[in-house]
């Protein structure tokens, strides 16, 4: 029986990197350094991901953080130029 309340676009999104289309060499690298993290016993060094709107970086920055059961902490470029007054 079909319901009327709207999905929540974030619903389909991959929780992990397997699940992620497109980006192929930027998913390798993350696949790479979250493995090398494994392997070692450490933490995921840090990761700026730059590009112009809709390449996909804040999800691939929320699937690195579910991959590590971690919070993401998002900072646009922009308001580091301009913060707000």
């Amino acid at each position: 029986m079909p319901t009327n309340r709207p999905m929540d676009v974030h619903a389909a999104s991959p929780n992990v990197l397997e699940k992620v289309i497109g980006q192929d060499g930027v998913v390798e690298q993350v696949r790479v350094g979250l493995e090398a993290a494994w392997a070692d016993g450490s933490k995921f060094d840090h990761a700026l991901l730059v590009g112009p709107a809709g390449l996909g970086k804040s999800l691939v920055a929320s699937v690195i953080a579910k991959e590590l059961a971690s919070d993401i902490h998002e900072v646009l470029g922009r308001l580091s130029l301009h913060p707000p007054t």
